[in-house]
């Protein structure tokens, strides 16, 4: 199975809904975001397509909340730790939903997708979870799915749609 049918069996399952506005928000912010990484070669060099297909996958991280009680996921306060306990459960629960359509499990990017449920709050040095991956370790999956990690201090040069001149990328070039 390629990927636009993937992504077709994922619309059908209601597992990716990549056309809500919230949702080509998203994909547009990794797409530039990927662009910008590449370019600047924090990850290695992508395809347009690769980052089409990157950005849409992007879109399924966080699937697993479906299965996080409203009640926890919708509180309004501070999370307890055993609330942010089962918060942190969506990373497996995500890739056990995927598993429930046997259709997806034979499509060329199923580890990729189960991945980047997983593995999207991993960091490089090991703090992070479901499974505390470290530095090459946490480097496992497609490039671009682990800046997750630090997609926010890069979220405002992606924005701008460029690198400000601030960067960690500009400051190497001088």
């Amino acid at each position: 199975m390629n990927m636009e049918q993937t992504f077709t069996v994922l619309r059908r399952e209601q597992l990716l809904i990549d056309h809500a506005p919230h949702s080509v928000q998203f994909r547009d912010l990794t797409n530039r975001l990927l662009r910008v990484c590449s370019a600047a070669a924090v990850i290695p060099a992508l395809s347009a397509l690769e980052i089409r297909q990157y950005s849409t996958l992007a879109l399924l991280h966080d699937i697993g909340k479906r299965a996080i009680p409203p009640e926890i996921l919708n509180k309004s306060g501070s999370l307890t730790r055993e609330e942010f306990e089962v918060i942190k459960t969506h990373t497996t629960q995500g890739c056990d939903l995927l598993e429930r359509v046997p259709e997806l499990r034979e499509c060329e990017v199923f580890s990729a997708i189960c991945d980047v449920c997983r593995h999207h709050h991993e960091r490089w040095d090991g703090s992070g979870y479901p499974d505390r991956l470290a530095g090459c370790k946490a480097r496992t999956s497609p490039p671009g799915y682990r800046w997750w990690g630090w997609r926010t201090p890069l979220t405002p040069w992606c924005i701008r749609g460029s690198i400000s001149p601030r960067s960690p990328s500009s400051k190497r070039r001088k």
